[in-house]
């Protein structure tokens, strides 16, 4: 008993996420309540890119935990990746009511504004994510594509090299720099 649990909680914390995946979903056809179980998987499939899936337990899990910030994040970027904006912008509203003025709330307030088509306004949000904490991650890539789309060329690559100081491996930065 729990071993479906266990199993996908250390391949969580290994970063293995497919392979917690199938663990977690066993873990809740047989513990259907196991909240601790539900929240692993809904950022196991967040961390896939099973964003559907991702927003429909996150979203579960807000309902029944409203006061839980870190559910916050994920879930309204979920609904971005799906274009979901004007559902993201409520998450993003409840997460700013929670009194959230992190470097993630100004990221995904970029993403917003980006999904919105102004790019401006998303380059202000990245900005100020970068000065609550210069080394949040995405937060440079983000503002690249921004300059990027702006025609602000060095800009860019100033950004996007900044990004690969704090994640070396991201291949997105590395393709947009060129």
């Amino acid at each position: 008993d729990g071993l479906n649990f266990n199993l996908g909680l250390a391949c969580y914390r290994a970063e293995l996420y497919k392979e917690a995946v199938p663990a977690l979903e066993s873990e809740l056809k047989d513990h259907p309540a196991n909240a601790a179980a539900k929240q692993l998987l809904g950022l196991s499939y967040f961390m896939t890119d099973d964003y559907p899936r991702a927003a429909a337990l996150l979203t579960e899990l807000v309902a029944a935990k409203p006061n839980e910030a870190a559910l916050y994040y994920p879930l309204a970027l979920s609904l971005l990746k799906q274009g979901k904006t004007d559902a993201a912008n409520q998450v993003i509203q409840q997460m700013v009511a929670l009194g959230g003025n992190s470097p993630q709330l100004h990221i995904l307030l970029g993403q917003a504004f980006y999904n919105q088509g102004d790019s401006a306004k998303a380059l202000e949000e990245l900005q100020a994510a970068i000065a609550l904490d210069k080394k949040v991650l995405l937060a440079h890539f983000y503002a690249g594509v921004m300059y990027l789309k702006m025609g602000k060329f060095d800009e860019a690559a100033r950004e996007f090299e900044s990004e690969l100081v704090l994640n070396p491996a991201d291949l997105q930065a590395k393709y947009h720099l060129g």
